[in-house]
């Protein structure tokens, strides 16, 4: 970090590298963000907690400036191909007013937006083969599957709401977000991509349906929740999507990854029990948004400064009840509490980031069970109880959800 008004972003981001970076976003409300071109992989969060920094920045300063390492004399395009080619450089692309090159004298924005256009043509269009390969959506036979930002086999689809690139095929029908069944196609689109070419049977038939409903869920809420603001005016920059990744480690690997994260070492170490190898194997799944957070949008007028964090956590909690609303259609809300059902039902992790709270669930240990009527509890990041700790303020809501997978 240079000086006070810019932030830099460099090596491999933890989750924890992360919250670091939020205090000083929010202290310091820098105007520009310096990102690499070629990003490490962050495994187990850290790239979506890092989208979630990137939106956080860029709705905080109204003059968000994004700085490449352009040089003053360098050709843009391929710098910039680079950074969109990666979830979080395209998010930062378009949650910043301004794109500049290393030193600020060359406004690249144009050039920036335009070096996203192919990603979000595939989003929008999907890919048309010549193939007798079954689509994806079986009412548009030409349209085979979801073509996706990212490297190698990760799934990156995103919406950018304050432009026109708002309503991509992969979410949408005739500008109507997809039903059940669709996401049920979309989830098994995406976890065959995300395994392809390793040596993982992700899930049996009779459990995409439980993939798909997690998806639709998580992006149905962002849809009807993140576009607006408390005051139901549309949000100046917004940007909402699902990532997918496949990750496999052996044990040693693991350990040092989580080491210093008691939520996910306890959860791995249950991995590793569970293991016929010296491997652990699963999909990472994140779903994320730009909007308000989960508590604010709840509570509404009964928001204000002097919110506690407990009743931050409440207002989180009561959103994961079953048929939960914050508004008066009937039925409303069923859906957060059967993510939580079927997380159990998968044996697996999740990680919520919003508002000042970083909460998990092991689902693996705690489940919930379908019929339960009992309220879903989450625990604290940093303490593990059922104390919340006040963090730096972010943007919108990060679901991070931990799903084992067996191999063949």
């Amino acid at each position: 970090m240079h000086n006070t008004d810019l932030i830099e972003i460099k090596g491999r981001q933890a989750i924890a590298d992360i919250e670091a970076e939020l205090a000083v976003i929010d202290q310091k409300n820098p105007q520009r963000l310096l990102l690499p071109t070629n990003f490490s992989d962050s495994a187990m969060g850290g790239e979506a907690a890092l989208i979630q920094l990137i939106a956080t920045w860029g709705i905080q300063h109204p003059d968000a400036t994004l700085v490449t390492h352009i040089q003053r004399d360098d050709e843009p395009k391929v710098q910039l191909s680079k950074l969109a080619n990666r979830p979080t450089g395209f998010s930062a692309i378009w949650m910043a007013d301004k794109v500049t090159d290393r030193v600020g004298t060359r406004n690249l924005t144009v050039d920036a937006n335009a070096s996203t256009e192919t990603h979000f043509s595939k989003m929008w269009y999907g890919e048309h083969v010549r193939s007798r390969t079954p689509s994806l959506f079986k009412r548009e036979e030409a349209y085979i599957a979801p073509s996706v930002t990212g490297v190698g086999s990760q799934v990156f689809l995103a919406c950018v709401d304050h432009d026109r690139w708002a309503i991509p095929q992969c979410y949408f029908a005739n500008d109507t977000l997809r039903g059940r069944d669709d996401f049920v196609a979309l989830a098994r689109a995406s976890i065959n991509r995300a395994t392809r070419g390793s040596s993982d049977s992700p899930v049996s038939p009779d459990l995409y349906p439980a993939f798909g409903a997690v998806f639709h869920e998580l992006f149905k809420n962002t849809h009807e929740h993140a576009r607006h603001g408390c005051d139901g005016g549309r949000l100046r920059r917004s940007i909402r999507g699902i990532i997918v990744n496949r990750r496999a480690w052996n044990f040693e690997k693991v350990d040092s990854i989580v080491k210093d994260v008691p939520p996910l070492r306890q959860f791995t170490s249950d991995m590793q029990a569970r293991s016929h190898d010296e491997f652990i194997r699963c999909l990472e799944i994140s779903v994320f948004d730009s909007g308000v957070g989960l508590a604010k949008h709840w509570m509404r007028e009964k928001w204000s400064n002097a919110t506690t964090p407990q009743q931050e956590l409440q207002a989180c909690e009561d959103c994961l009840q079953r048929w939960a609303s914050s508004t008066d259609r009937p039925h409303k809300g069923a859906g957060l509490h059967e993510v939580a059902t079927m997380l159990s039902r998968l044996q697996g992790f999740m990680r919520l980031r919003t508002g000042r709270l970083s909460l998990f669930r092991n689902f693996m240990t705690n489940p919930v069970h379908e019929e339960s009527m009992e309220p879903v509890r989450l625990f604290d990041w940093s303490t593990e109880a059922r104390i919340p700790t006040a963090m730096a303020p972010v943007a919108g809501t990060l679901f991070t959800l931990i799903i084992p997978v067996a191999s063949k």
